[in-house]
């Protein structure tokens, strides 16, 4: 029997027996070559990992640029009325007058306002209603402080007592808190170094961070309510000095350093 007769297709079949035999040939060598990676691998030893958390601190100077005040106005009247409407008086007088000079109101707040009887007391305790009084604390925020010594002596003038300040504050501390964190940042990561190198280890990654600022700490130019109304009483203008704000920010890294032994 004539085997291409049986068989006609067996010449087809050749190279697709031949391609398969390649592809597993391939197959098997890149799982040999894998096995022998891992078993490189399996011999090595695996490198520790640690964690340290270091503090870093950074401090920054600015001018400040705002200041506030409080004053008060204190009335007398025989009735409620009169003593609120005298109040009323000096109160918007002392107003006008700042704005005038270029206060916007916005930066006139007021943070109290009181009105209540007085009452006069014998040697045997009994009390006998008197006259009433009115009272109204103000908050003044100056951000022109070459105004302050004309503005708080016209307060005097005007019937404000009880001057008191002023709180220096920088109004927009980012650019000295910015320049903070680069020196805080610059601190910790010396500081996270120094450590690796000690124990003779490799920095490997940051794994948290986090950062706070102190309160700032803003000088007094002023030595507060007697000095303002010190200058009241006798007219003087009082001098302002911004002098600079201190801005600490501290800065918190975690890192996680790493061994080849």
């Amino acid at each position: 029997m004539n085997m291409e007769t049986v068989c006609p297709g067996h010449k087809m079949i050749k190279p697709f027996v031949i391609v398969a035999l390649v592809l597993l040939s391939a197959f098997l060598a890149a799982k040999t070559y894998q096995s022998i990676e891992e078993t490189k691998e399996i011999g090595n030893p695996i490198p520790y990992e640690y964690s340290i958390s270091v503090e870093g601190i950074g401090e920054a100077t600015a001018i400040p640029d705002l200041a506030k005040f409080n004053y008060s106005i204190e009335s007398k009247g025989a009735n409620t009325a009169e003593s609120q409407n005298k109040n009323a008086s000096i109160g918007n007088a002392i107003i006008e007058r700042l704005v005038k000079e270029g206060i916007v109101k916005t930066d006139i707040k007021t943070v109290s306002y009181n009105s209540y009887q007085n009452y006069n007391y014998d040697a045997s305790g009994n009390a006998t209603p008197s006259d009433w009084t009115t009272s109204q604390s103000v908050e003044l925020s100056m951000r022109d402080l070459t105004k302050a010594p004309a503005l708080l002596t016209a307060l005097g003038e005007l019937g404000a007592t009880n001057i008191s300040g002023p709180n220096l504050i920088v109004e927009n501390p980012e650019t000295a808190k910015n320049e903070a964190r680069i020196l805080a940042i610059k601190d910790v990561k010396a500081k996270a170094q120094q450590i690796a190198d000690s124990f003779g280890l490799e920095i490997k990654s940051v794994s948290g961070y986090s950062e706070w600022l102190d309160t700032p700490y803003y000088p007094y130019a002023m030595g507060g309510g007697m000095m303002a109304d010190s200058a009241m009483k006798t007219g003087s203008s009082p001098t302002i000095e911004p002098g600079q704000a201190k801005v600490t920010l501290h800065v918190t890294a975690t890192y996680t350093l790493k061994s080849d032994n």
